[in-house]
């Protein structure tokens, strides 16, 4: 109501000098009134959606850079792998220029478990976008097997590498649905077998979003047991597997 009179505070004052002055009749001076009463409400309305605009004009222009990019040029032609040995030499990558890796040269042994260590923004995932062949590096080479990553068709590559992103993201819907993602056509019982895979079935299987199950103290709920401990527990054997320690 405040915000629909505010146009008063100057129209109707401005409006009434014009009007003694004879430079403006009464009827105008009405009409003017009236518009100016209800121009304000879709001026606020219109306003309000200048941040949605800004960040339409951000994404749009985020995906214009996409489109705009080269597309990987790869294989067409499925090759053998002699093992799945990962070898990078004198890798050099950069991307918004910004230089991010520099002659990085490093091998992967298959069957074991290799970890990054480092600060936010020392390249350690951008090594294992480059493995994915997300990316393609400005200088140097990448290989699996012997075979240089640029040889092998994307298809291929994409079922022997599996690249988990550490920006995890749910839908809104069902733990079923968003593990069904991938595959719409998968059934519950491979579903299942999935989440079990991955070792989060168990975890899974104790959520109830109806209700509080525990509350505490880190130090106290640790002590009670039950599915804070349990957490924990998996918590850190999964770190400690990421790091190859016991």
């Amino acid at each position: 109501m405040i915000r629909g009179l505010l146009p008063l505070v100057t129209v109707l004052p401005v409006g009434s000098i014009f009007y003694m002055n004879g430079t403006l009749s009464m009827d105008i001076l009405i009409m003017i009134i009236i518009l100016s009463l209800g121009i304000m409400p879709p001026l606020i309305t219109a306003f309000s959606y200048l941040d949605d605009i800004a960040k339409i004009g951000t994404i749009v222009g985020d995906i214009s850079v996409i489109l705009k990019q080269d597309d990987l040029m790869r294989a067409e032609k499925e090759i053998s792998f002699s093992g799945y040995d990962i070898a990078l030499r004198d890798v050099s990558f950069g991307y918004n220029r910004k230089q991010v890796l520099n002659d990085i040269s490093l091998d992967i042994p298959a069957g074991t478990v290799t970890a990054f260590v480092g600060p936010s923004g020392g390249g350690k995932s951008t090594i294992a976008r480059l493995i994915a062949s997300l990316w393609d590096i400005d200088s140097g080479s990448i290989t699996i097997g012997g075979k240089n990553i640029k040889d092998i068709p994307l298809d291929q590559l994409n079922d022997s590498i599996a690249y988990v992103s550490q920006d995890g993201f749910l839908f809104n819907d069902t733990v079923r649905n968003n593990i069904r993602i991938s595959n719409h056509e998968a059934t519950d019982r491979e579903v299942e077998e999935a989440a079990r895979a991955s070792g989060c079935h168990q975890f899974i299987m104790q959520l109830d979003n109806g209700k509080i199950v525990q509350s505490g103290t880190h130090n106290s709920l640790v002590k009670q047991g039950g599915l804070y401990a349990d957490f924990v527990s998996m918590r850190k054997k999964s770190i400690g597997w990421k790091l190859g320690v016991s």
